[in-house]
C-alpha cells in the first residue's frame, strides 16, 4: 500500500532519529495494529535502539487516499500495547 508522510510526521522522524525504512517496515510488518484517536489507526512495533527494546507507534490517517502518516514516534511505555 502507499503512503503519504504528512510534514509533521517527517519533522518527528527527524528530530527522533527515525528513517522511512523504519516507518514502512512497521507498516509492511505490524506486530500490532490498534485503534487511536479521531478514527485513525496505529501500527506499532517492537524495536531495539541502542541496546533497549522500544516500541515505534506510526499514527495513520487510514480514511484518506492514500492514508496518511500523520505521527511517528518511538516509546518506552507499555500502556499502547495491547
Amino acid at each position: 500500500m502507499d503512503y503519504v508522510f504528512d510534514k509533521h510526521a517527517r519533522g518527528q522522524m527527524e528530530f527522533r532519529g527515525i528513517t522511512e525504512e523504519e516507518v514502512l517496515d512497521v507498516l509492511n510488518n505490524p506486530h500490532q495494529v490498534v485503534d487511536a484517536k479521531r478514527g485513525r489507526k496505529a501500527y506499532q512495533s517492537l524495536v531495539m535502539r541502542n541496546g533497549r527494546l522500544f516500541m515505534l507507534r506510526v499514527i495513520v490517517a487510514i480514511m484518506a487516499e492514500p492514508p496518511i502518516i500523520v505521527s511517528v514516534y518511538v516509546t518506552s511505555k507499555g500502556r499502547y500495547w495491547e
